[in-house]
């Protein structure tokens, strides 16, 4: 065969974040630091966590806008039911247009929300086996925040 290896190899992610996506497991969007370039599962040769991981709801909004690309990418490649993922996707859309996002903290309070709904909404999977609709963002759990209820604690 004369074929040639292709031009472009995309990172992997870590086996450690290929089995908790296989497994319907939360995992933090963020796998390493914050240098623009280790962002969501990116390639480790490691099975087990990072030390180094920033919780979702500590990230920087553009890091978390980039990160829930590589995030879906791979809910894609694993495989998971297409209303999942498409649930998945138009959930993080939500997010990210959601008209709070231009307040004081309310970017600080969209990323609490996402990774609390995502952490509910596996936690119920895992249970259950079958889980609420995320993409229907919960207006109420949202104006609970922390950061809504104390936008001096969030430094932009």
């Amino acid at each position: 065969d004369d074929r040639m290896i292709s031009s472009s190899i995309p990172d992997r992610p870590s086996q450690f974040a290929i089995n908790k996506i296989k497994a319907y497991e939360y995992i933090d969007l963020l796998e390493g630091g914050l240098n623009g370039e280790r962002l969501a599962l990116k390639s480790t040769t490691t099975a087990s966590p990072s030390k180094n991981v920033i919780l979702d709801e500590a990230l920087p909004w553009h890091v978390f806008t980039e990160s829930r690309y590589g995030y879906l990418k791979y809910i894609g490649v694993t495989r998971w039911p297409e209303k999942l993922y498409k649930d998945m996707a138009a959930f993080f859309v939500r997010i990210e247009t959601h008209p709070i996002h231009e307040t004081p903290a309310g970017k600080r309070a969209l990323l609490e929300y996402q990774a609390r709904a995502r952490r509910d909404w596996h936690d119920t999977f895992r249970r259950d086996g079958e889980t609420f609709n995320i993409s229907a963002i919960n207006e109420e759990l949202i104006s609970s925040s922390r950061a809504t209820n104390r936008p001096e604690t969030w430094n932009p």
